[in-house]
């Protein structure tokens, strides 16, 4: 089972974007940090209990590309 941690950097499923970095988490959410933006991201789970996360700031139909996965 793998858990996105602090201090790490996750790169978008499309990895032509630039990757984030973890600073902050509970079980639920990650704050995430790009340049000098922050914002946070809600975990999920698949069916083996690994985790990730969409960014909901990008259009509906581009947020494939921007699912990070732990």
């Amino acid at each position: 089972m793998k858990k996105f941690e602090v201090g790490k950097e996750y790169e978008p499923y499309q990895r032509e974007f630039d990757p984030v970095t973890v600073i902050k988490r509970t079980d639920k959410t990650i704050w995430v940090k790009k340049d000098d933006v922050t914002w946070m991201m809600r975990i999920k789970h698949d069916a083996n209990g690994n985790e990730w996360a969409t960014d909901s700031t990008v259009p509906y139909k581009w947020r494939d590309a921007f699912t990070y996965m732990a």
